[in-house]
Order: structure tokens, then sequence, then C-alpha cells
């Protein structure tokens, strides 16, 4: 076993051991930097909310119909979803076992809005004005990534 150490003294094994341990090291530090880099761009581009927005659209569309597909939309029953919603933090699509999750620490709000953009219920209830365009009440920071959609 004292002859298996001594090898390891040697300046060949020593430097090998450094040059494994550094390469190892500046492999790590590219991958997080790369996915530091991509992760911001993902959710600071236009991308990322049409992203949602798509799989709301096919995900809470069936849910959201019956409600919606009256004379004068069901604003109580869509409230009532959407409150539902809002406490246990996903929407699910029965028939296919979709679901899209959502954090408490990410999302602070949600809305359903109809074709033009006015709003039949939202969560939590003093944030907005119902039956007013979306697009007047939000600040103008958040204006560009509805606009995305």
């Amino acid at each position: 076993m004292g002859r298996l150490t001594r090898i390891f003294h040697r300046l060949h094994w020593k430097l090998t051991l450094t040059y494994t341990l550094v390469t190892v090291a500046a492999v790590v530090l590219l991958e997080i930097i790369l996915l530091l880099f991509l992760g911001s761009f993902f959710v600071k581009s236009d991308y990322f909310p049409t992203i949602i927005a798509q799989a709301l659209e096919y995900i809470a569309t069936p849910e959201l119909q019956e409600f919606i597909d009256q004379p004068a939309p069901d604003q109580q029953g869509l409230t009532q979803w959407l409150e539902q919603v809002w406490h246990q933090r996903e929407i699910k699509m029965e028939e296919s076992g979709w679901s899209l999750q959502f954090s408490p620490m990410v999302v602070n709000w949600l809305v359903v809005v109809d074709a033009s953009g006015l709003i039949l219920a939202h969560k939590p209830p003093h944030l907005f004005n119902s039956l007013h365009p979306l697009q007047d009440q939000l600040p103008l920071d958040q204006q560009p990534a509805l606009l995305a959609v």
C-alpha cells in the first residue's frame, strides 16, 4: 500500500491530478455561465410569455369553454375556477393528463381575458378592475410581454 501512495507523490501524478481538477472546474464553470445566460435571455425575451400563453390556451381552454361560450361570459363561474386554480397552484387538463404548475414566488396574479383583452376574472381581487382592458392596467414594464402574446 505504501508503494501505491508513493506513486502519487511524484511530479507526474501531481500534474495529472491538477490538470484533471482544473479541466473539470473549467467545464463546470462554463456550463453554469451558459445556463445563466440562456436562462436570463429566455425569461427576459418575448418568447417566454408566448410559450406560457400557448400552454395556458391549450390546457385551460377546454375547462373555460363552458363559462365563455355564452352570450354573456359567466364571470362568477370564471372567478370560482380561478380561485380554485390559485389555491391549487396548478391548471390540469383532465382528459389528456397535462398540467401546468406555477410557483407563488413567480406568479403574483392570474387574469382571464376575452378576445378583446377585457378582464373577465382576476386573482387577487384588489389588483385589477373587471371588464376593463388588461393592457390599460398593467405597469409599463410589463406591457411588452402582453403584446408578445
